[in-house]
């Protein structure tokens, strides 16, 4: 063997070393983990968008929703529908799409006023249980897959805008919302709602006490959420202020309390002799104006000014302005 050939099978050799010795991509992630100076790529692909304490608001939101959900429901389809909230998370629009159940019948819509436009996709094997229910069975659905036909679609969409204006109620205080159905579509890639990178709020339902796969998700654009959340606050901060304005915030528990109220005036200046020679039966003289420079004070404390007169017969004083 040539010096040229035993050179490269050394260099073959200890790239074979290195490469065995080298550890793997994940289990370098896994060490950078405990690594508080490594930094974590951010991907600008998919960003959540959704700060804790907003996404805690959304959160509390949609399990009342599913209250209204459950109500709502089992009236409108006349059996006992049990509606759950499951999971609730921020994505890009591209990410909510991947993650809908497949098959699903998918209704595009929106909520007038609010800009944006949402998704509420339905599991097929509901979907054909609601259906059947309307039609006046027992809400089973059929026995081979398929797709709803036109007019099993128009049946659904009743349920559908039952399920939207549930969702619109809780907002009658901020802005009066009208559910407003777009389309429908058969799979979730023929969906062109908005841009790739929108931040959606995805929430994910469960229907009754089978597997969570047996429900329907619903995605509206964060920005057409968060606006509705800003206005009840503003709405809330408003009432409160309101309410201290109100006789400047005055308690109640304080109607019965009893303060001692007098009135003083400043009369005149003696001497120390001729208050020396004052005697009972003598007369001080007061000059005219003395009635009009009364001082109430409340728990000895000077509050007002008012004047000294005669009403009905009983000594009063007018509070006069300040």
């Amino acid at each position: 063997m040539s010096k040229r050939s035993q050179q490269s099978a050394t260099e073959q050799s200890e790239s074979d070393t290195a490469a065995l010795t080298e550890p793997s991509a994940e289990k370098r992630a896994e060490s950078s983990m405990g690594n508080s100076s490594v930094g974590v790529p951010y991907d600008f692909r998919n960003p959540s968008g959704i700060h804790e304490a907003e996404m805690h608001q959304l959160r509390q939101f949609h399990v009342q929703a599913a209250r209204y959900f459950t109500s709502n429901l089992s009236l409108f389809l006349r059996r006992e529908v049990s509606v759950t909230l499951t999971d609730i998370e921020g994505l890009s629009y591209t990410k909510f799409v991947q993650t809908l159940s497949d098959p699903g019948h998918l209704c595009l819509f929106r909520f007038d006023p609010l800009p944006g436009v949402g998704l509420l996709n339905v599991n097929l094997n509901l979907a054909h249980t609601w259906v059947d229910r309307m039609l006046g069975g027992e809400g089973e659905p059929p026995k081979e897959e398929r797709f709803l036909t036109e007019v099993e679609t128009a049946l659904l969409e009743d349920a559908l805008l039952a399920i939207l204006s549930e969702w619109c109620r809780p907002w009658a205080e901020e802005t009066d919302l009208h559910p407003d159905i777009l389309g429908h579509e058969t799979h979730p890639r023929y969906a062109q709602a908005t841009a790739p990178e929108t931040v959606m709020v995805a929430a994910r339902f469960s229907v009754g006490d089978e597997s969570e796969k047996l429900g329907f998700e619903l995605g509206l654009p964060l920005t057409s959420v968060l606006p509705l959340f800003k206005k009840r606050r503003d709405r809330k901060d408003r009432s409160f202020l309101e309410k201290q304005s109100v006789g400047g915030g005055w308690n109640p528990v304080f109607d019965e309390v009893s303060v001692p109220v007098s009135v003083q005036w400043r009369v005149l200046t003696m001497s120390l002799d001729e208050l020396a020679r004052l005697a009972v039966g003598d007369t001080l003289e007061l000059p005219p104006e003395v009635l009009e420079k009364a001082c109430v004070q409340v728990s000895g404390i000077p509050k007002f000014k008012g004047t000294l007169g005669v009403e009905d017969g009983r000594v009063a004083v007018m509070v006069n302005p300040a």
